[in-house]
């Protein structure tokens, strides 16, 4: 995935390609939110089953210096996500069906646009027993306040069932998604 930082972009890759040669044990990344806070970022995550998948995504708060070093507009919100097949066989996972939603301060929601200028979100497929990751930026459409921010993993996966969406406040915390 090409990022606007070449640090970041270097960074992702390293971890991507590290992350997919590794063996996944079911249920590893499956847990309580954590929240993690340190060297000018910081790092809440959430997980959810989604088929046969175990995806935990990762809110990337980067504080405005760093964000500015990585040359990040300051719209821009940071997700990682990293995902098990927990399955004996290979499953699809499609970035380009995850979606996120921005509440903004007043109450609108926006949708957000991953920044993929190649067009390098495709589906893919993730060996049984494998871990994988990404990490995408997703931009604002207008750089009004975010109340907070929900990313749907719903049709990340085949065979995904109901609704599997997790949220973030503007600090990046846990919070639950909110009807209407």
């Amino acid at each position: 995935m090409v990022k606007r930082g070449s640090t970041l972009a270097l960074s992702a890759m390293a971890l991507a390609v590290a992350a997919c040669a590794r063996p996944y044990r079911p249920d590893s990344l499956l847990g309580p939110p954590a929240h993690v806070e340190g060297s000018g970022a910081t790092v809440s995550s959430a997980a959810s089953q989604v088929g046969c998948l175990d995806v935990r995504v990762v809110a990337i708060r980067l504080a405005a210096e760093r964000a500015h070093h990585l040359l990040l507009p300051p719209s821009a919100q940071l997700y990682g996500f990293v995902f098990g097949n927990r399955c004996d066989v290979p499953v699809r996972v499609d970035f380009t069906q995850v979606r996120a939603t921005a509440r903004l301060a007043n109450g609108a929601r926006v949708r957000l646009k991953a920044f993929d200028p190649r067009s390098e979100l495709r589906p893919a497929m993730l060996g049984p027993r494998r871990l994988g990751s990404e990490t995408i930026e997703f931009d604002s459409p207008n750089n009004e306040p975010i109340a907070s921010v929900c990313v749907d993993i719903t049709q990340f996966a085949d065979g995904a069932g109901g609704p599997r969406e997790v949220c973030f406040g503007p600090s990046g915390e846990v919070v639950m998604p909110r009807p209407g």
